[in-house]
Formats: structure tokens, sequence, C-alpha cells
């Protein structure tokens, strides 16, 4: 009944003042009791009649003001936003202007908003939150929190004005969730690896297995494309450090911290499945080693420069300062172990 009553206020506030003439005031009022029956598009097909509304120049400002209120309950937002801001430049520019210099500078308290414009801006706030919604375009996420920030602050509809603003919040944060973002990071870490070689003779050709197990420290970084749900990733590391080779019978063949060095790099598909602070990762790697192992006479250590592929799963843990990465991979005859720190930036 309230609400009824303010919107019957509003109409009568602009029925002739802006002087339709007589024989066109029927018409104005014919259409304004459609409107308070909710005969919404009959009251805009009165009003065609007797007023030209896509030439708006000599169409009276209640005629504008009834058209908007017409248009908005018919859901067609982008003619009621074009109504209701020729009713805001033609009685309120200047306040207008005013009163959306002072929001941005961060405060409109000693502004006296006068209570018509209060309620159009009150419809505007309502208008591109629809737009919004259908659109997700942020353009008109802007302008609905303009209005209702309005609204909030002078009073008017003031809870309403707020459950508006906090659903704007919400659909905002899903669209911003789903937006993919570029982060480049570098990485720093422990890396173990064991993988088979073997020690051939010259001679007989006989060969003979052995097991090599490493471990290095590596230095790299990478890039996502990702959202909060899943994503893509490179990354690459150089690594240097040393390993341990032996045959099964240590009298045949062993040999201790020989030095190793290399790259590995890798590329995948990632995926958020609980948290958008634990990722998963399925990584293809590209894994290669050069050791500067001992070959005693008459034999020679095939696999002394090795190059493998396979694949890996990382699982990455992103905390506020850095990340935690754990990787785990299977390259044919290598199996790769790691643990490092990322930055992102």
């Amino acid at each position: 009944m309230v609400l009824r009553l303010i919107i019957l206020s509003l109409l009568c506030s602009f029925t002739l003042s802006a002087a339709p003439k007589s024989g066109r005031s029927m018409y104005l009022k014919l259409a304004q009791k459609y409107y308070l029956k909710k005969n919404y598009r009959k009251s805009v097909i009165v009003l065609r009649k007797k007023f030209n509304i896509r030439k708006t120049r000599k169409t009276p400002t209640s005629v504008i003001q009834l058209l908007a209120l017409n248009y908005l309950k018919l859901k067609k937002y982008n003619r009621a936003s074009k109504y209701f801001h020729i009713v805001i430049k033609r009685r309120y520019r200047k306040k207008h202007l005013r009163i959306l210099r002072s929001l941005n500078l961060g405060s409109i308290d000693k502004i006296k908003i006068p209570p018509k414009l209060l309620r159009i801006y009150y419809h505007l706030g309502q208008i591109y939150y629809q737009i919004f919604t259908k659109t997700r375009s942020i353009p008109y996420y802007r302008a609905s929190e303009k209005y209702f920030k309005i609204c909030e602050e002078k009073e008017h509809l003031d809870d309403n004005a707020s459950e508006y603003m906090e659903a704007l919040s919400s659909i905002k944060a899903l669209i911003d969730k789903k937006e993919f973002q570029s982060e480049w990071f570098l990485s720093a870490g422990m890396m173990n690896w064991q993988e088979k070689l073997e020690l051939k003779s010259s001679t007989s050709g006989k060969k003979t297995k052995l097991l090599s197990n490493a471990k290095a420290i590596c230095l790299g970084g990478g890039y996502r494309y990702a959202n909060a749900y899943h994503g893509f990733e490179v990354a690459s590391c150089a690594f240097s450090g040393s390993a341990n080779v032996s045959a099964n019978n240590t009298a045949t063949y062993s040999q201790n911290g020989v030095a190793v060095t290399g790259f590995i790099l890798d590329s995948g598909y990632m995926l958020k499945p609980t948290s958008e602070n634990v990722s998963f990762t399925l990584s293809l790697p590209l894994f290669y080693r050069d050791g500067d192992f001992e070959q005693p006479d008459n034999y020679s250590i095939l696999g002394k420069g090795q190059l493998s592929a396979g694949v890996q799963i990382k699982a990455r843990y992103e905390f506020s300062m850095a990340d935690l990465i754990f990787s785990m991979g299977n390259l044919g005859a290598t199996n790769i172990y790691m643990l490092q720190t990322a930055y992102t930036f």
C-alpha cells in the first residue's frame, strides 16, 4: 500500500506541470490509470496515440516519466533507462552532476537530494542490476552499485538497496572466479630421482644393469593461465646435483657423488576441485639429464646423457606469501619426486 502511494505521488507530481494541453491531459490521466491497474502495455499504447515518444524534445516530462515506469515494469530496461535519464537531464541536471562528483570524491553527506530524484536513482539501480545479471557486463554492475549506494547513504529504501548491493557483490564474485588470469611464477626446490642405466662391455657386448639415485637443487619458473576452477600451466627448471650409481654387485661397478645437471620442462592441465588454494596438475614432462659418470676400461655407460618423457602429477598449495608444490612423475626408466616453493607475480 505504501509503495502504491509513492508511485501515485510520483505520477501526480509530474502530471501536467510540463504542460500538455488540456486535450492531451485526458490521455495522460488515462495512461496513469492503466499503469496503476498494472496494465503497462495499454498505458504505453495510450501515450503513443497522443504523444511523440520517439522524438522526445517536445514530449512533456510527465509523459517521459510515465513511459520510463511502464518500460521498467515491462522489463524493457534499456528504454526505461533512456527515459529516466531524460527526466534527470531536464529537471535535475546540475544537482545530478554535483551528486556524482561528490560520490566519486567519497561522500554525499552534505548534499540534499530531492525525494523524487532518489526514487529515480532507485529505479536506475534496479534497471542496471537486471541488465548486469543478464549480460555480466561490468559497466552495468558499476552503474547499479552507484545508484543503490546513493539510496543507501540517503536512507531511501536503504534496506532494499543494501540487499541489491549484496546480490551484486555475490554475482560479481562468481564472475571474477570464472575469469581467466595470467600469472608468472618463480620456483626453487629439491628434486630426487631414480633411474636405470646400463654398463656395456666393449669386448663381449654384455650389459650390466645399473641403478642411479640422484638429488639436486632445481631453480626455474613458469606461467599459468587459469581461473578459480581450472586452467593450464607451463613450467621448467634447471637442476644441478649429484648421483650415486651402482650395480647389484657393487664390486662390478659403484660410483658416488657423480655430478649431474639438466632440466625438466612440463606443461599440463590444472584443476581446482575443492578449493581455490589447492590445485592438481596432470602434465607431460620432458626430462634431460647429463652425468659425469666414470667408465671403466673396455666399458661404456649407456644413458650418460639421457632424454626421457612421461607423465607427472603436481599438487599445489597456495599460501599468502608463497606456494608449496609437490610433484611425482614416471618417465619410463626414471621416477622423479620434487618439492618446491613458488612465488607468483
